[in-house]
């Protein structure tokens, strides 16, 4: 996450948003769709929003963050009138029987896949019946998983029509690791809201 601030210097507040104007739509324009949010509005309070636009409900799978991705959804008020629920899934077994991972993805690319992330996804969907269904899937560390390095995350949305997974490498400990595959997972769930 990236902040910009614009600030400028007038008479009145009146006269120094209206100098700002001019230059926040510039900023607005070259970032596109990266823009999620003003003042100090959090990613989790900007897809709620989107959600509530859009009457749309929304259910989240965590392996690696943990269910801090949970935490920070129910975080917003009015949260229960689109979040349906979450499954910390963190064991093979988790993945297998809560959510229907597939043996074959399990045994073959493993927990921290593109595909275990999608079939995550579209479990918890299923699960809660949500019509958006958000995983996430990695090795948070300090030791590597299935062969895995610490820092590797899968992020996945499984929506109408649509899926979508998206793997990084977030540096830094534990912590670190789990605070960028909620962010990432955030931004992947309002980009398919924007998209959609």
């Amino acid at each position: 996450e990236v902040r910009v601030r614009l600030t400028a210097k007038a008479s009145t507040p009146e006269e120094a948003s209206a100098l700002i104007e001019p230059v926040e739509r510039q900023v607005r324009d070259r970032l596109g769709d990266r823009v999620f949010g003003t003042d100090d509005e959090e990613l989790e309070e900007v897809l709620g929003r989107l959600l509530l636009e859009r009457g749309l409900t929304v259910a989240v799978t965590e392996s690696v963050t943990g269910g801090g991705l949970t935490s920070r959804i129910v975080h917003v008020p009015d949260s229960s009138r689109y979040f349906l629920g979450g499954i910390v899934a963190y064991s093979a077994e988790a993945k297998a029987e809560l959510l229907g991972v597939s043996k074959e993805t399990l045994e073959g690319p493993g927990m921290v896949s593109e595909a275990c992330a999608v079939e995550m996804a579209r479990g918890v969907r299923a699960a809660f019946g949500a019509d958006i269904g958000v995983a996430t899937t990695g090795v948070a560390g300090p030791e590597p998983l299935e062969s895995h390095q610490p820092g590797e995350v899968w992020v996945a949305v499984s929506g109408p029509g649509r899926e979508e997974a998206r793997r990084f490498v977030a540096p830094g400990d534990r912590d670190q690791v789990r605070r960028w595959g909620e962010q990432t997972a955030l931004d992947l769930a309002r980009r398919t809201l924007l998209e959609g």
